[in-house]
């Protein structure tokens, strides 16, 4: 959980301060909005696989095959 709480101690501040600087550019709101949802989507979905989950990926036979694959080449 402390993980998920570093995200967005990052993402909520540099979201408000670039939407803030966007609108007061003259950027329409919606757009900043749209543009902001669209980057937490992407930030936020790669976080969480590669940071938060990046261990627990390989949940079915196959994966935890793979993974103990992986664990006896290092």
């Amino acid at each position: 959980m402390m993980q998920v709480i570093a995200y967005y101690l990052v993402f909520t501040p540099l979201s408000t301060w670039w939407g803030e600087a966007l609108t007061r550019a003259g950027w329409n709101e919606y757009i900043v909005l749209f543009g902001t949802m669209v980057i937490n989507l992407i930030t936020e979905f790669s976080y969480y696989r590669f940071v938060v989950y990046k261990n627990h990926m390989f949940t079915n036979k196959q994966g935890k095959e793979e993974l103990a694959k992986q664990a006896q080449e290092n």
